[in-house]
């Protein structure tokens, strides 16, 4: 992260997803995080009724719980 912040690639510290996205497109985490915030947030969003959404999102949107794809 200190070495992308260096470089100059994020505009916005505190951006969780901004951080996680551009440490994905420069393979520094593999990417680990991108199904979390791609598929796993999502799959919430769509199928998720309004109280599971309410509840879940903010933990997801803070990495207090992550997606996991094996």
């Amino acid at each position: 992260m200190k070495y992308v912040e260096k470089l100059g690639l994020i505009h916005e510290r505190n951006n969780l997803l901004n951080r996680v996205v551009s440490l994905n497109r420069f393979s520094l985490e593999n990417g680990n995080l991108f199904l979390h915030f791609y598929a796993f947030i999502p799959a919430i969003e769509l199928l998720g009724n309004e109280e599971q959404i309410k509840y879940w999102i903010p933990l997801a949107n803070e990495l207090k719980i992550t997606g996991a794809y094996v």
